[in-house]
Parts: C-alpha cells; structure tokens; sequence
C-alpha cells in the first residue's frame, strides 16, 4: 500500500512543536540531523506493519525501552503527542480516517509500552 505520509515534513514539524512545548527535551539528542533521521525511519517501520498489529506491538515496545532508557518523561510524552498530532496534520494530509487512526494508535502504543495510561492522551 502506498503511504501517502510525508515523513521528512513529519519528522521535521514534530520536533518543532516538541521543543517549543518541552524545550527542555532538546538536551535528549545530540544533533538535529540524528534525530530526523531517527525519526523517519520508525514511521517508515511503522507504516510498514501497518496489517500487522502483534510486529507493531513489538516494535513500539522496543521503541518505549530505548524511550525510557534515554530519559523520556511522561511530561514529554504529553509534548510528544501533542507534537506528534501537530506533525500529522502537516505531513499527512492524505491520510484519513483509519490510517490516521492507525499512526495515532501506535504513538499510543509506545506510551502504554513506557507504562504511561494512554487514556490521558486525548486530542
């Protein structure tokens, strides 16, 4: 299935509006470029598992140990999804509905895999 998400704007909007409602998040990385790319390549790896919730759930998991590990707070996660959204409105404008449910659905994943209740993440 073609992927109609713009992940370079994605990835770029996202950590616009997460720095500018958590700046203190910045000191988590070290250069701008790293973090883009970072990024990227775990939407593309999610939009690969689109079909297949057990590979994602794995995957975000992952992804919430290596959160966890570099110091992600529950309050960035608040700036992360807030970010994230963010993100989705200017590189996925294509994406509707379902699909935009289903990128929704797995940033919510990583949250309950950080052990955060993803119930206190609403839009």
């Amino acid at each position: 299935m073609k992927d109609d998400l713009d992940f370079e704007a994605t990835a770029k909007t996202f950590y616009e509006v997460l720095f500018r409602e958590a700046p203190a998040a910045q000191a988590l990385f070290k250069d701008d470029t790293s973090k883009i790319v970072m990024l990227v390549n775990a939407l593309e790896s999610i939009a690969s598992m689109e079909r297949g919730d057990g590979q994602l759930t794995d995957f975000m998991a992952m992804l919430g140990d290596q959160h966890r590990k570099y110091g992600v707070t529950q309050e960035f996660m608040h700036a992360g999804w807030k970010a994230f959204n963010a993100a989705l409105d200017v590189g996925a404008t294509n994406v509707h509905g379902v699909r935009r449910q289903f990128y929704e659905n797995a940033f919510l994943k990583l949250v309950a895999a950080m052990g955060f209740d993803p119930s206190s993440f609403t839009r």
